[in-house]
């Protein structure tokens, strides 16, 4: 067969190396079954092998991986900001749960220092 670039020498088989585009990869691929020209060195190789489509099949596959993993990276961090949000409002509920606690214990503490003064002021001293 001859050369279809140069038509001068015979094309013989050998294996060439190609590079593919697909799915925003770039992919080498050496040893593709390929006829090369001894004389113009142009290599051509089948228009489609198996490998090619399962290459392409691959890059699809990693680009859909990808592409899942960004969005789940993205939740992540929409849930972290969330949690931190939520820590935050929790914080400050319990900062304010503690002043209630404390002026609770202020309440009832002044409660029992007013029984005290007028159990003494009733004079009864059974109740004191």
């Amino acid at each position: 067969m001859k050369c279809i670039v140069c038509r001068k020498a015979e094309a013989r088989a050998g294996t060439a190396t190609k590079i593919l585009e697909s799915g925003g990869c770039l992919m080498i691929i050496t040893g593709l079954p390929a006829d090369m020209c001894a004389e113009c060195e142009e290599t051509r190789a089948e228009e489609t092998t198996p490998l090619q489509v399962r290459v392409r099949t691959m890059a699809e596959t990693t680009q859909a991986a990808v592409d899942e993993s960004r969005r789940v990276i993205e939740n992540s961090r929409n849930t972290v900001k969330e949690s931190r949000e939520t820590a935050k409002q929790s914080r400050h509920l319990r900062d304010r749960a503690d002043v209630l606690w404390r002026e609770v214990e202020a309440v009832v503490s002044a409660a029992w220092r007013l029984r005290r003064v007028w159990r003494r002021d009733d004079g009864d001293p059974a109740r004191q």
